[in-house]
C-alpha cells in the first residue's frame, strides 16, 4: 500500500513513523504530523490551534515517541518537544509535563522510549535520566 498526499498525508516527506498502542499510524512529515486510522488522515500543521490550547510551534517534525500512558513525545525541528495527548488532543510543552511528574526541570535534546515502555531523556545539559 501506498499513501501519499493525494490520500490526505500532509506531507510526503517522511522523517519518522509510529503505530501507536491504540493501532494509530503517526507520521513525523515536513509539513506537520499526520494520523492515520486505515481509512483516513487526520492532519496537525503548524499553527493549529488543538483543542484551543498550545499551536503546533512548526511544520518540521523530526521524531515521535509513545510513553507508556499513550502519550506521544513530539520533536520538532526547533529542538524543541511537546507532549501530544491523542484522545485529548491536547498539546504542552514537554518541560510542563517532565517537571510535574518526573520532577526534571530541564530541557530534553533527546527523549527514547525503548521496547519495555521505559522513557530515556537526556537534557540540553547533557544530563541523563530514565523515566
Amino acid at each position: 500500500m501506498h499513501l501519499t498526499v493525494k490520500d490526505g498525508l500532509c506531507h510526503n516527506q517522511i522523517s519518522n513513523i509510529i503505530r501507536d498502542s491504540r493501532g494509530f499510524m503517526w507520521f513525523a512529515t515536513t509539513h506537520g504530523l499526520s494520523r492515520y486510522d486505515g481509512y483516513e488522515f487526520r492532519n496537525y500543521l503548524k499553527s493549529t490551534s488543538v483543542n484551543g490550547k498550545e499551536e503546533i510551534p512548526s511544520t518540521s517534525i523530526v521524531d515521535i515517541q509513545e510513553d507508556a500512558d499513550g502519550m506521544l513525545w513530539i520533536k520538532f525541528n526547533s529542538n524543541q518537544y511537546f507532549c501530544f495527548n491523542p484522545q485529548k488532543e491536547t498539546l504542552t510543552k514537554s518541560t510542563a509535563i517532565l517537571t510535574e511528574k518526573y520532577g526534571i526541570d530541564e530541557e530534553p535534546s533527546e527523549i527514547y522510549v525503548d521496547s519495555r515502555n521505559d522513557m530515556w531523556i537526556k537534557t540540553k545539559s547533557g544530563n541523563m535520566y530514565g523515566a
